[in-house]
This record gives C-alpha cells, structure tokens and sequence, in this order.
C-alpha cells in the first residue's frame, strides 16, 4: 500500500443553487474582484452576482480573459487587483477564465507581473488573496487544482504555473451555471474531463482516493455527456459532477500524453483545448493499448464495457455523437508542424503517461491518429497500429 499526500479547496460546495452560498462565504470580505467570462453580461449572470453581493465592495471585470488564458489577460486582473485593493477574487467562467483569475489572486500581493512567473524568474512563494472559483462550464476541474494553466502567444508556450498557493480557497460547483452552456463548448468541455478522469487512473502516481474519483467520474461523464450536450438538464448535473470528480483526481496524480500533446497543438492551431483532448484520446489511449495490455478494463467496467477495446470504441462513437472531429483535418496539422509540437510536448504530462513514446511514435500517433499521410494533407480517419474502429 503506497503513501499519498491529498490537496484540495478546504470547502467544495456541490449542488443546484449553491452560488447562492456566496454572500456568506464573502461576508467579511472588504473589495471583491469579480472576474466573468464574456458571455456573463449578456445572459444576465454577471448582473445576478452584482445584486447578490455588496456592490460596493465589487469590481467587476467581463469578458477581458482570453481563450487559453494569455499572460495578457493576468496582467490586466493583476493591475485592476492593485489598483482597486481587493482582498478576494471570485472567479465565475470557465477554465480560462478561473486559471486567469487564480493566477492573479496568486501574483497581486506577490509583486512582479505574470510573465515572471510564468517564465521562471519568480515563483509563487506564499497565500494569494482569498480566491473563489465557480465554473460554467464542466470540464476542466480548475475550482479544484493546483495549478494555472496560461499562455504566451509571443514564445507560442502553453504551460502551468504550479504550486499549492494556487489552490483556491473554496470551490462552488452548481450546476446550474451549466445549462446556457454552448453544445460545442459542453461537448469539448465534457472530452477533457474524460480524458483527464481517464489519464488520471492510469497515471504512474495514481492512489486510492484518486482512483475511486477517476472511476466514479468517468462513469457518469461517458454515460451522461451526450445528453447533456444536446441539452439533458439532469446529465448536465451528472456531468458537472463527473467533472469536479476528475478534477479532485487529477489534481492529486498528473495527467498523460494527450494533455502533453493538447497544449502545442491547440496553441499552435488555435484550437480549443478539450477539443484538442478529444481528438488526441482516440489515437494516443490506443497507442498506450497496443503497450500495455488492458490498461483501461478498470475504466471500461466502470462505464458498463467489457474490455480495454470495447471501451475505446465506446469513446470514438461518443466523440462522432458530440460532434468531435476524428482528427485535425480542419485545422491545418502539417507534417512540417512536428518539430514543433515535439519541442513541446515533452511536459510533466508526457512523462506521467503510464508508457513512454519515442519522438517517432509520436509522429506515428499524429500521422496515424490525427489522419494524416506522408504529404502532410489529412485524409480519412484510418486505424492506429491495427487497432480496429468502430
């Protein structure tokens, strides 16, 4: 029996309505920032939180986080942080904008600006300000890491800044918040949960509490995602709860080498990250098979499957369902693009996969998987190492 050290929020609040929490939980704070995604004015959540908090003790700021979270879009809360002297940051959007605004709480008290921390030069070295994250989206489990995850369009780098500072100080997962959500956007949101509940329970560090996570959620994320994507109010609660359940996992073990991979592509081509994740699931999960016999039975038997394989398949039909492409035919992947995404793809999250690829079998994987042939033009969606398809 292994050791195993667990971080978390130290209140996760679960359920329909629990936003409603927040006055309590903010009562004796003095300047809140308040950080929403770009759709919050328009469908009226930004006003909802306004009137449920003390107005003028909130600084709101929509819609300034960009996809993927750039340097950019810390640096702006960070000054609106110190300029306003707030004392708490509560963050309501999804993935991008919580990791935005957890940077931030992270850095205003700290000096500097992000790109010192994200580079290197400087390092989160005590508690931010009091931080609240409340998703609208389920997927990326950000209301419960340990971690930022930002980028810099000037070097093209897609990177964590990490440590338990960043932890937010209380999660609040009502999934409620959910039910505006875009199909494309719940799809994608939904793929990276998957992947992540998934790549957490084979993960090297994996433990017991994760893997009880990681099972229980991939359970009702494969089961319940494409209901909720074309608009199951009662899947989209079970997928809010598989999502915060994958977060609580992965949190505590790493991901694996679709992350690794997801984040050169996606910042390279501009494409969404849980999309990226579910493209890349469909040819790296059978490149981990083809190494490691059965390594997803645990998964496939908690999803209802017999096997490795017939789970694999199960997870291709819910991405042609959910409308995940089978590769990046659309997004222009290039052969002469490898060089690329090899510098970068060698992160934590490559060398937490269960296996090893060499630069090669990585290049098999995006040719292959990602239905490319020797022009470097996508073609149709062919199978990996004799793996069968659907």
């Amino acid at each position: 029996m292994g050791t195993y050290s667990l971080i978390y929020p130290r209140r996760i609040l679960f359920g329909c309505g629990t936003i409603s929490e927040l006055p309590k939980l903010l009562e004796n704070r003095r300047k809140v920032l308040l950080i929403t995604g770009k759709s919050a004015r328009g469908n009226g959540l930004q006003n909802r939180l306004l009137n449920m908090l003390p107005e003028p003790g909130i600084a709101p700021l929509c819609g300034i986080v960009a996809d993927e979270a750039p340097i950019e879009s810390v640096d702006h809360i960070v000054s609106a942080g110190r300029a306003t002297g707030a004392d708490a940051v509560l963050a309501v959007g999804g993935g991008s904008v919580i990791d935005a605004a957890k940077a931030a709480a992270a850095i205003i008290p700290g000096g500097g600006m992000t790109a010192d921390y994200f580079h290197g030069s400087a390092k989160i070295a005590g508690k931010g300000l009091f931080f609240v994250a409340a998703p609208t989206t389920a997927g990326t489990g950000s209301e419960v890491t340990a971690n930022a995850v930002l980028s810099d369009k000037k070097s093209m780098t897609k990177k964590s800044i990490r440590g338990e500072y960043l932890i937010p100080d209380i999660a609040i997962v009502d999934p409620e918040l959910t039910f505006s959500c875009p199909a494309s956007l719940a799809a994608d949101s939904g793929m990276d949960a998957i992947v992540q509940a998934v790549e957490s329970l084979v993960s090297p560090e994996s433990n017991a509490p994760s893997r009880s996570l990681a099972l229980k959620a991939a359970g009702l994320l494969v089961s319940h995602l494409e209901r909720a994507v074309a608009g199951d109010r009662s899947a989209k609660i079970a997928v809010a709860e598989g999502s915060l359940l994958s977060g609580m996992s992965f949190s505590q073990t790493g991901l694996g080498a679709v992350h690794g991979l997801a984040h050169p592509i996606g910042i390279k081509y501009g494409i969404p990250h849980g999309r990226a994740c579910g493209i890349l699931m469909r040819s790296v999960f059978r490149m981990n098979l083809a190494k490691i016999p059965g390594l997803y039975d645990e998964a496939a038997k908690a999803c209802g499957f017999r096997d490795s394989t017939e789970f694999l398949d199960a997870l291709d039909r819910l991405c042609d369902a959910t409308g995940i492409p089978a590769n990046f035919a659309d997004f222009g992947l290039r052969r002469e693009d490898f060089p690329f995404i090899l510098k970068n793809c060698r992160s934590r999250s490559m060398e937490r996969n269960p296996c090893s690829f060499s630069d090669g079998e990585i290049e098999e994987m995006l040719e292959k998987g990602c239905g490319m042939h020797d022009t470097g033009y996508a073609v149709q969606r062919r199978p990996v190492l004799g793996c069968p398809t659907e």
